[in-house]
């Protein structure tokens, strides 16, 4: 948590004991945890870095997708939920040599699966 932030001034107002450990966690989540804020944050991101130009450095890519989609599974909202228009937006993030790479895997998996 971010020091003097509202969410420890929330987190701090509550004695410290395993009872109010599930109070403080539904305050935050009362308080702090709107999906939708979440959701365009994720998209904002997505977006952001598609028109970025695809420069971005891609474990950095991967660890910021991932933690706004934690975050998005600790308020309920599962990655099956967004695949659908999540994948391709990702994918117009990714530099073209990871492109390249990932379709020549597919086709290879695509490959093995009909001869088996």
């Amino acid at each position: 948590m971010v020091p003097e932030s509202k969410a420890v001034g929330l987190v701090s107002s509550f004695p410290i004991t395993s009872e109010s450990y599930s109070k403080a966690v539904q305050q935050l989540k009362m308080r702090f945890g709107r999906e939708d804020l979440h959701v365009r944050d994720l998209l904002f991101f997505v977006i952001k870095n598609t028109t970025a130009g695809r420069n971005s450095d891609l474990a950095s890519l991967y660890d910021m997708l991932e933690t706004k989609l934690r975050a998005l599974e600790c308020l309920g909202r599962t990655k099956e939920k967004f695949e659908d228009f999540l994948e391709p937006l990702v994918e117009s993030c990714l530099p073209e040599s990871v492109l390249r790479t990932w379709e020549r895997s597919r086709v290879s998996e695509d490959n093995d699966d009909s001869t088996s």
